[in-house]
């Protein structure tokens, strides 16, 4: 599969110049080093409007579009269905265009459900989910 990420003629630009002149997207220092991390996670931890979800959306873009990372691969970790969808929508709305893959985005507890229910497949057995009763 062939990517074609940007599409100006400017040569010399890294990548975060290119997210700020194509896509608008204004980042900080700080944002700067949590999105260009690499070898590794990364765990940003930051308080309301702060700009968790624009980090998120820009290191998942830079690690599919700078580091070649397959999107299949990459799998983006929330705490609550709401910040999901957010981050989710932000990623879709500004690199739709130019990815035709999708990532899997999730929440803490989606993620370890799929963990239980894939290990019941492969154990061929049913485990009863014991929840909180709801008031």
């Amino acid at each position: 599969m062939i990517i074609t990420f940007f599409t100006y003629e400017v040569y010399q630009l890294d990548f975060i110049q290119k997210l700020s002149n194509q896509f608008n997207i204004q980042l900080n220092d700080e944002q700067i080093k949590a999105v260009t991390h690499y070898g590794g996670p990364a765990l940003v931890l930051a308080g309301p409007g702060s700009g968790k979800t624009t980090v998120i959306t820009a290191r998942t873009a830079y690690l599919i579009f700078e580091k070649g990372c397959n999107p299949s691969r990459i799998l983006t970790l929330t705490f609550n269905k709401a910040a999901k969808q957010e981050m989710e929508h932000r990623f879709n709305t500004v690199f739709s265009d130019v990815l035709d893959e999708k990532i899997h985005y999730a929440t803490f507890h989606s993620l370890c459900y799929q963990i239980v229910r894939d290990y019941e497949r492969r154990q061929n057995s049913k485990f009863r989910l014991i929840e909180e009763e709801k008031d």
